[in-house]
């Protein structure tokens, strides 16, 4: 079946609104069930991508700007400290999480995701 632009970009925005939900969490035998439903490479490839961002220990790149985090945790973005510290709930305990955290308030703002990530079960290691 060919593809069309409107097409493919549908199968994009359905691929990424299941694989970087907000409020839940994938895991790696749900992008394998993904990748297999995709029609188009760029919607396979996007999902390797995903399936490489949940390889221990998690990713966690955060900046700051005008005092206000943002960043990834895998392959979930976040827009505020709030918003990591939804997603950071949703791992299961004893997931471990390497953080490269840079920019203005970096250091306080590893302190926190530190303590959350303790007091929840998590493992932090700055790098």
């Amino acid at each position: 079946m060919a593809q069309t632009g409107a097409g493919r970009g549908l199968e994009d925005e359905l691929r990424d609104a299941v694989a970087r939900g907000r409020h839940w969490l994938v895991t790696e035998a749900d992008l394998r069930v993904i990748q297999s439903l995709c029609i188009s490479d760029y919607c396979r490839d996007s999902t390797e991508i995903d399936l490489g961002a949940l390889q221990m220990p998690v990713k966690i790149q955060m900046g700051s700007q005008a005092g206000e985090a943002q960043g990834q945790v895998a392959q979930y973005a976040f827009e505020s400290m709030e918003e990591l510290e939804e997603k950071l709930s949703q791992f299961p305990k004893g997931t471990p999480f390497s953080l490269h955290a840079f920019g203005e308030g970096a250091g306080e703002a590893a302190i926190r995701i530190r303590d959350y990530a303790a007091a929840h079960g998590l493992t932090v290691a700055l790098q």
